[in-house]
């Protein structure tokens, strides 16, 4: 006989609702849950597998892409993460004026780190907090400006270092150097012009050639056009000390720098570019000479010629570039990169003038140097197509460890200039090495639009290799890999 008692239901016992719950689209939801979730995805699509430390933001970067409502919401969620902290990025800064898409957006979170960090041992923004606060006491400026100004000298400062974090992001010692806050002070006080402040600081010992946090107070006094500034500091450096031992190096400093005419140049000012080559206060005022040799024929091998060389790389107004080349003794050699260089920073009159003047389009015969592959890469359409329209040839890349300008223009991710190399009749059918990057790349990338470009326009020669496979795998990108599948590139499993 069983023992269990049989258990009759209770009638107040409450039924089970086996109604399916009504669904709701991911943009119906409160904005401080789609906040979090968005937070969560940036960080989940950050992690680097195996790397505890590391990050990769890129794919992060791709969630504003998916709607509006994503790229509204996006920047907020991006920065509270703070993956950008640990992010390096291998994209080029090199000045305080000139702000592209990606500097805007490393600037807003450096401005967004010094609003509200708390704690001196992260990084250096309360650094930053404090040399603002002393600017806006000297000056009576408003702080927020401040701010915002210093943000793009430190961004300066850290330009060739991943993801410009160098020096802002970490507590670098420098030469054995400890961080020197009231050179960092001069350096804000020469670029806003505070002359006073100038003055108090190089009483108390501060070299104005030297740079921590910021740039050196020479070049940003002379960048920001403070002529009362630079020659300030020229009164107070003696005409020239070499500290180099006999080598070429920059190891040295007098009135004309080092690192002053880089920011005359900068300013594109050339009355600025005179005061930097040509101290008021030098010892013989009345000879046009530059650090003892004459100027129109400075050995390009000496450390002057070296400061003038650097200064000519740095230029990006056509007067200011032919008087400082004016400055050099002769010498075919210097000239080879300019136009390459000044295609991958955009700067669309110096490619223009520097073509009317008889530079080869094609970049001359050394490794790497094709204007436009470097422009495709650095994802200026405008000079692309300048330099398609006269008479670039898209599929010249002989002597590029980069790849053909498809392949660049992938790495980019830009469908612009991929769409404008093709209507000028760009293609790789004789480089399947070349065909596999720029795959790569698109499927890296998660652009699905390139990738069934490449397709559609019959691109791609041959069977995706199983390597590109794996690595698709690898990261997780599964709509790469059902996008192979479409297009029957991969074996359906």
């Amino acid at each position: 006989m069983n023992s269990e008692k049989h258990i009759k239901p209770s009638p107040h016992a409450i039924e089970p609702n086996l109604e399916p719950v009504p669904s709701m689209h991911i943009l119906d939801l409160p904005p401080e849950l789609f906040h979090r979730i968005l937070l969560f995805s940036i960080l989940a699509r950050s992690l680097i597998p195996d790397y505890d430390e590391a990050v990769n933001a890129r794919r992060a970067l791709r969630l504003k892409l998916v709607s509006k409502a994503f790229r509204y919401a996006f920047q907020p969620a991006l920065f509270e993460s703070r993956v950008l902290d640990r992010f390096g990025s291998r994209h080029s800064f090199t000045t305080p004026r000139r702000h592209y898409g990606a500097d805007q957006l490393w600037h807003s979170y450096l401005v967004y780190r010094v609003h509200n960090e708390t704690d001196p041992a992260i990084g250096r923004f309360v650094e930053i907090q404090q040399i603002a606060k002393k600017i806006c006491i000297a000056a009576l400026s408003d702080y927020d400006k401040i701010v915002d100004g210093l943000c793009w000298l430190a961004l300066a400062r850290g330009t060739k270092y991943p993801g410009h974090r160098k020096y802002w992001a970490e507590h670098i010692a420098r030469e054995n150097e400890p961080p020197n806050p009231r050179l960092n002070l001069l350096s804000a006080a020469a670029y806003f012009g505070h002359l006073d402040l100038a003055k108090e600081l190089l009483n108390e010992g501060c070299c104005p050639t030297k740079d921590d946090l910021f740039l050196s107070p020479m070049l940003l006094a002379a960048s920001a056009g403070n002529r009362d500034v630079l020659m300030l500091f020229q009164e107070h450096l003696p005409d020239y000390e070499d500290r180099s031992s006999g080598r070429r190096t920059t190891r040295w400093r007098g009135k004309t720098g080092p690192t002053s005419i880089e920011g005359a140049v900068l300013s594109g000012d050339i009355d600025m570019v005179r005061l930097a080559i040509f101290p008021p206060s030098r010892a013989e005022p009345q000879r046009p000479s530059f650090n003892g040799q004459e100027f129109g024929n400075v050995d390009p091998c000496s450390n002057s010629g070296y400061e003038l060389t650097n200064a000519i790389w740095m230029s990006t107004n056509w007067d200011v570039f032919q008087y400082i080349e004016g400055g050099l003794s002769p010498s075919p050699d210097h000239r080879d990169g300019y136009l390459a260089l000044q295609a991958e920073r955009g700067n669309l009159g110096m490619v223009e003038k520097l073509l009317d003047h008889g530079w080869d389009i094609e970049g001359g015969n050394k490794l790497n140097n094709y204007p436009l592959i470097q422009a495709a890469r650095a994802f200026h359409l405008h000079v692309v197509d300048t330099l398609l329209r006269r008479g670039a040839n898209p599929n010249n890349h002989e002597r590029s460890q980069l790849g053909s300008a498809l392949s660049a223009a992938a790495t980019a991710g830009s469908m612009s200039i991929i769409r404008k190399l093709y209507e000028y009749g760009a293609n790789n059918d004789n480089d399947p090495s070349d065909q596999m990057k720029m795959l790569r790349k698109a499927l890296l990338l998660e652009h699905t639009e390139m990738v069934n470009f490449f397709f559609e326009r019959g691109l791609l020669g041959r069977k995706c290799p199983e390597s590109i496979r794996k690595n698709v795998e690898v990261e997780g990108l599964e709509s790469m890999i059902q996008l192979l599948e479409k297009w029957e590139w991969v074996e359906v499993v």
